[in-house]
């Protein structure tokens, strides 16, 4: 077998291939870094109309979590479903599996995330999402039983150690409001190992699944989970409250910030994640994930969530040569035809 369980070829559309789905997830965590500090603002005006009862409790948070989970994914369907509609027949059972599998371990990851960004910084969370750089690789080589070259051990340590610099005195007042030390850290790293889970389910099913139809049943079952949990959790009905429901949506913050999310940092973002990941082996996807949080962190900077830091700059530089790392390697044999991206 070789390294990677990949064939190697040099054939130059695959290489062109394999650039383009490196292209592609670039521009997804770009998205996904925009989704950072968003998120907090998006929850923060979520919060404001609940009940003061249940505004300070971990069940609040939960109702908020779900429900912007839930509100975000069924736009983000409804919008995807409109645009793919010409892809949406003849689902087959990659397409159906594919979608749950990956959308049930995303819904958890995104929970324990959105849980652990009350009690975080932006760049904190975009660094401890992106540890699963780590898990990949590990899942890769011991469950998978591919193991990967030293290129890409190369590239893993680069991005981990940038990921350390980039969030060095990163803590800020979020960390003050966790229950406990490291609380929301905690969340986050088990959210990471959830998001791990979904990219090997994604490098399962998404060379055999059609990309607009998988990412359709995701969104669907990741809408359904957070409006569960969002109904369940105490004080969530009461965002379903006429009153309180176009309070809401009259508030520019929740609108704008739910809005860009919805269709960049859902629809465009998983399109694209969908689409060109399984072109790739899951260790250098994971090696390309760490880009969201210097994307993150950048964004947080932007809307004065944060200030800049020095590591900035070096956090990110170790990054970006990771990413010129893993460009540089050998090509994945092509996804089939049927599971490129498509929205037609």
């Amino acid at each position: 077998m070789h390294a990677e369980g990949i064939e190697p070829s040099s054939d130059a559309a695959a290489r062109q291939a394999r650039r383009l789905a490196i292209l592609g997830l670039v521009a997804a965590n770009f998205c996904w870094g925009w989704s950072f500090p968003t998120m907090q603002l998006c929850q923060g005006a979520m919060t404001g109309h609940l009940p003061s009862e249940a505004r300070e409790g971990f069940g609040g948070k939960l109702a908020v979590a779900g429900t912007f989970i839930a509100w975000r994914f069924l736009l983000a369907l409804l919008l995807y479903a409109l645009l793919s509609l010409r892809s949406q027949r003849g689902y087959t059972r990659a397409d159906v599996l594919g979608g749950v599998t990956t959308g049930l371990c995303f819904v958890a990851g995104l929970f324990l995330q959105l849980l652990g960004l009350r009690f975080v910084a932006p760049s904190i969370s975009g660094f401890l999402t992106a540890l699963a750089v780590v898990f990949v690789p590990l899942a890769q080589t011991f469950l998978l039983r591919r193991p990967l070259r030293p290129g890409t051990w190369l590239a893993v340590g680069l991005a981990s150690s940038g990921m350390l610099i980039l969030t060095a005195g990163g803590g800020g007042e979020a960390a003050a409001r966790a229950p406990f030390p490291f609380f929301g850290e905690t969340l986050t790293i088990l959210g990471s190992v959830a998001f791990t889970g979904q990219i090997l389910c994604l490098d399962r099913f998404g060379r055999e699944a059609h990309t607009a139809r998988l990412t359709t049943v995701m969104f669907g079952t990741t809408a359904l989970a957070g409006l569960g949990v969002g109904l369940l959790a105490p004080g969530g009905v009461a965002l379903y409250e006429a009153e309180r429901f176009t309070q809401l949506c009259s508030d520019p913050t929740f609108v704008w910030t739910l809005g860009s999310i919805v269709v960049f940092s859902s629809g465009v973002a998983f399109h694209l994640m969908n689409g060109c990941q399984p072109r790739l082996a899951p260790a250098t996807a994971g090696v390309l994930y760490t880009l969201e949080p210097v994307f993150a962190t950048g964004f947080s900077i932007l809307l004065g969530q944060e200030e800049f830091r020095a590591s900035l700059a070096g956090g990110g530089g170790l990054i970006f040569l990771a990413l010129l790392t893993v460009a540089r390697g050998p090509s994945r044999a092509p996804a089939p035809a049927d599971s490129a991206p498509s929205t037609g």
